[in-house]
């Protein structure tokens, strides 16, 4: 489907949407931190998107995801495919109704999982299968209004010995209180950092490979521990 290039003419001088278009997006777990990129990715320029998530929409999904009340009950990936595509019509979409299982994958990756063994497998299956078609992998982790998103050459031995040290067993991350679980504005600021390492990625400057931030103090940090 043809693009009216008015769409997206507020923002092409920060990147322009025809190289975006050409790189699929492959985000991996649509919930809050998938369904919330997906709108910022898609409103940049990017128009092929593949979706990957086993769950269903639930109540308590509606105060944290970009989700609809008309949507519990529904496939994530099709409800957040039909959410974004009432956004913006000249979206294509590929959905798969399960959790990533070993697809071939390509361009932009973004993954939005809510265990680290779910990210272990992602990142397993992505070195098993050659790193070299993915441009950049973009993994976000939340813990109440903690944010951290990593933003990997996955071809890149500093990128993957930096990430793979991030990888630590479930029991040993930061489990939160279930009330404190969601924190919508914590949801947006992580998909906007995601954003902004693509962007910094596309325009060919200096991005750290990772970046945290305490919404409740107000601290960034940005850690530059790769060697160019």
């Amino acid at each position: 489907m043809k693009v009216d290039e008015r769409i997206h003419s507020r923002g092409a001088g920060i990147v322009e949407p025809f190289l975006l278009r050409q790189f699929s997006v492959h985000m991996i777990g649509v919930g809050a931190i998938g369904s919330t990129a997906c709108r910022v990715l898609s409103q940049l320029g990017f128009t092929q998107f593949h979706l990957y998530d086993g769950d269903t929409v639930q109540p308590e999904n509606l105060g944290v995801q970009c989700y609809r009340q008309a949507d519990v009950g529904r496939p994530k990936v099709e409800a957040c495919r039909d959410v974004m595509a009432s956004f913006l019509p000249h979206l294509d979409f590929k959905v798969h109704v399960s959790h990533y299982a070993g697809e071939d994958l390509d361009g932009i990756v973004l993954v939005g999982v809510d265990s680290m063994q779910a990210r272990a497998q992602v990142w397993k299956c992505l070195q098993a299968r050659g790193a070299g078609r993915v441009s950049l992998y973009v993994d976000g982790r939340t813990a109440g209004e903690e944010v951290h998103v990593y933003a990997i050459r996955p071809s890149h031995p500093d990128d993957i010995m930096f990430y793979e040290e991030s990888i630590v067993p479930d029991e040993k991350t930061t489990q939160m209180p279930c009330g404190q679980q969601g924190a919508p504005h914590a949801q947006a600021v992580i998909a906007g950092i995601m954003g902004t390492q693509i962007v910094r990625w596309f325009r060919s400057e200096v991005f750290h490979p990772l970046v945290c931030m305490n919404l409740r103090m107000m601290h960034v940090t940005c850690v530059s521990s790769t060697k160019e």
